[in-house]
């Protein structure tokens, strides 16, 4: 969690009043951040996922996580088609499944 508290400690010093600093070098520090949070990220939603374990809720303190599978059909090679003039569903790409994970605020 080492990556949140740098996150935060980036994005706190670049709102903070009187922040000086050349824009580019605020744009540079803010990527940085950026980058170090979607890594946070990524390792809090491997970790909900897994306390979710079959399930597809985890309740915490003031937000609930909800994790949905979504598949959907594979799109087609239209230029494999055009070139070739077989059937479409010989080009069918495989299906692809996607984990969506949202979150809302609990009712107090």
């Amino acid at each position: 969690m080492e990556n949140a508290t740098q996150a935060i400690e980036v994005i706190n010093a670049m709102i903070a009043l009187g922040d000086n600093r050349h824009m580019v070098d605020r744009f540079a520090a803010l990527r940085e951040a950026i980058k170090k949070a979607e890594a946070l990220e990524a390792e809090l939603k491997t970790a909900i996922s897994a306390a979710m374990g079959a399930g597809d809720t985890l309740i915490g303190d003031q937000w609930a996580a909800v994790q949905k599978l979504g598949s959907r059909k594979g799109g087609l090679d239209e230029k494999a088609l055009i070139a070739s003039g077989i059937d479409v569903e010989a080009f069918r790409k495989p299906a692809s499944s996607v984990f969506t994970l949202t979150v809302h605020a609990i009712a107090a």
